[in-house]
């Protein structure tokens, strides 16, 4: 906080939170819905046997995790970036349909 300031560390929230909401919009084109809305950087989606999902798009190169509840869990960190979040939704809809 120290080093980015107040104004930065917003601009790195708000990067963060616009790629989760492409996440968010990408996956419900594709029928997949949110458990929940994001508050924060972190998406939860709906798929349907989330432990095969998981393992597809491992092989793809994707690392991702699962909640307790079973839904794919995905945290959109800086130093990712729209081109790569609609790579990952291309290959999500590969694993999923």
């Amino acid at each position: 906080m120290s080093h980015l300031g107040r104004q930065g560390y917003r601009k790195i929230v708000d990067r963060c939170m616009g790629m989760t909401r492409l996440v968010v919009e990408g996956a419900g084109e594709l029928g997949i819905e949110p458990a929940i809305e994001p508050v924060m950087n972190i998406a939860a989606l709906m798929v349907q046997d989330v432990h095969h999902v998981r393992k597809k798009l491992r092989e793809l190169g994707w690392v991702t995790s699962m909640t307790r509840n079973g839904c794919l869990r995905l945290v959109l960190m800086p130093h990712l970036d729209d081109e790569i979040i609609k790579v990952f939704l291309k290959d999500l809809k590969k694993v999923c349909l």
